[in-house]
């Protein structure tokens, strides 16, 4: 069942992703405008979850409700004018959809994002590098922190080397390392295992 904002369910939340006996709540962060896709899938392919979007001006500005619902789906600006309450709360996971979204190491956003805190952090993204290297690192540090070393670290043993020097060594060494951690599936690959399209309107 999906729960607007407005509404606090009278028992606690389902434990699909509890562990002994805790009722964990996860964050998905994703662009305004794909709150409600999110929401509307949630709501078909796992209907006994409860799902509270955080987000517009009629949002409360507490966590308290947050333990009452499976996951939390809020926008990338709204987590960054509510990092200072969010920040507080401990969540299962973070989940960041688009997560090119914090492809700036130096914004607002990659530094308040990053004040969230989880036991598990993951990034979804199909453009994880738009301009530069600098790109993949802001994302896999957020999963990762410090996996790639420090950004002038990074900048200096990859970004000038493979950029500008064009260096496949340190591309494929770059690769080794971000591999274990990656997920990447191509468009033949999904293609196979799709199943006939249907439309269901309501």
């Amino acid at each position: 069942m999906i729960e607007s904002h407005e509404a606090t369910p009278d028992v606690g939340q389902l434990s699909l992703f509890a562990s002994n006996g805790s009722t964990p709540t996860s964050l998905i962060v994703v662009p305004a405008s794909l709150i409600q896709n999110w929401v509307n899938e949630l709501s078909t392919f796992a209907p006994k979850m409860k799902v509270l979007a955080h987000a517009g001006i009629g949002r409360k500005k507490t966590t308290t409700e947050f333990k009452y619902y499976d996951i939390v789906i809020s926008s990338y600006h709204t987590v960054r004018q509510d990092i200072g309450f969010l920040s507080e709360y401990d969540f299962q996971y973070v989940i960041l959809d688009e997560s090119q979204m914090i492809k700036n190491p130096h914004s607002k956003l990659y530094r308040a994002v990053n004040e969230l805190q989880s036991k598990h952090r993951l990034v979804l993204t199909g453009t994880p590098i738009e301009n530069s290297l600098i790109d993949l690192w802001s994302q896999i540090n957020f999963v990762n922190e410090g996996l790639l070393g420090s950004l002038n670290f990074f900048k200096r043993q990859f970004v000038k080397s493979i950029e500008k020097k064009k260096n496949k060594e340190q591309e494929q060494r770059l690769k080794e390392l971000i591999n274990p951690f990656i997920l990447r599936r191509t468009k033949d690959e999904v293609a196979k295992e799709l199943p006939p399209v249907y439309e269901q309107y309501r």
